[in-house]
């Protein structure tokens, strides 16, 4: 076996042994874990390095309310340095601490966001927002009630300077749910579409048909 083979197999086995407990699921074969809530997920990555072999260890939560066929840390990213990859022994112990890190951090983002109404306070409250903050911000808010502030968080969105493509495409999805903000069932519906837009093109399992998102 490489020793390729034997750093990636003891990331694995590192994961499996400490995030598959918590519930946490492997992206396929990849470096990738997940905390999945239907709505939202925690991100996993033991980022590899093209330098060196090894792992840094990011962490974060990403919000499915905006679907995308590619991971993304909306809220958090690096939390352990780079760990080299010397021999075997070594790096097992490694990877062992960084999962072990991963799994704190899947425990700490469960009691940060255990509903949507504590998430809604969270992004509401965030200062010097960029205009994905505003976007997540509006959803969050208009799903927990707060219309009001939810319209001044997507004018926000519709008030950016379109320096990119993806900003002007952004706009038109805030335009077109700020005029279903009138109405919580249209909204709901419509952001609920799009999480399980966002679902199918991460390959994640379907939503349940009938179940509630966010009591």
């Amino acid at each position: 076996m490489t020793e390729l083979a034997d750093h990636s197999r003891i990331i694995a086995a590192a994961g499996k042994s400490i995030l598959a407990p918590l519930g946490c699921k492997r992206k396929g074969t990849s470096r990738l874990w997940f905390d999945d809530h239907a709505w939202w997920v925690t991100l996993i990555e033991f980022q590899p390095s093209s330098w060196s072999k090894g792992s840094y260890l990011n962490v974060g939560a990403m919000w499915l309310w905006n679907a995308k066929g590619h991971w993304s840390f909306d809220d958090g990213y690096r939390v352990d340095a780079f760990h080299q990859f010397k021999d075997e022994s070594q790096f097992a112990s490694a990877a062992e601490q960084l999962a072990q890190c991963a799994a704190d951090q899947v425990r700490a983002f469960r009691e940060k966001f255990p509903s949507l109404p504590a998430v809604s306070t969270y992004l509401n409250g965030k200062e010097n927002k960029s205009i994905w903050d505003h976007y997540h911000a509006a959803i969050a808010l208009a799903l927990s009630g707060a219309n009001e502030r939810a319209v001044h968080e997507l004018s926000a969105v519709l008030h950016s300077p379109v320096h990119a493509p993806w900003v002007g495409e952004l706009q038109e999805k805030a335009k077109a749910l700020l005029a279903k903000n009138s109405s919580s069932l249209l909204f709901s519906a419509a952001v609920r579409e799009e999480i399980a837009k966002a679902r199918e093109l991460l390959k994640l399992s379907p939503l349940p048909q009938d179940a509630p998102l966010w009591p």
